[in-house]
């Protein structure tokens, strides 16, 4: 057990130690997606205008069937992963820097990261 904290703690130490994000578009809907969830109890990304402010969404971005709404053309699964680690920042204030969203994500990612390495370690050390 202790093991495997070590190797958490160093993982999630390692990810996290620059603070950088190398993100493309493609994350963009990740990123908004659980504040989407936790504010407006949606799957939409309307609240968030300057992800689209042409005429035309981005690729990252679907018009709903009544071309009302917009929702992410990625999956949804790492944004609710995503969401625990979002609830405590989120219950603290209600508007957001693109900074603020980045790091937030960066932390959920490397936190998932090592988690799923640990997960990894106990599967890997009971099985051989």
């Amino acid at each position: 057990m202790r093991s495997a904290l070590i190797l958490a703690v160093l993982l999630f130490t390692i990810y996290t130690i620059n603070f950088g994000s190398l993100g493309s578009n493609d994350t963009t809907p990740t990123r908004y997606l659980p504040l989407s969830l936790f504010y407006d109890h949606n799957f939409d990304l309307d609240e968030f205008t300057f992800l689209f402010d042409g005429k035309r969404l981005p690729y990252f971005l679907v018009a709903g069937h009544d071309r009302r709404h917009a929702y992410s053309t990625f999956g949804i699964g790492t944004a609710l992963t995503a969401l625990p680690v979002f609830l405590a920042p989120m219950g603290m204030k209600s508007s957001w820097t693109w900074d603020e969203v980045i790091l937030v994500a960066k932390v959920a990612a490397s936190l998932i990261v090592a988690l799923s390495c640990v997960f990894l370690f106990f599967a890997l050390r009971r099985w051989l």
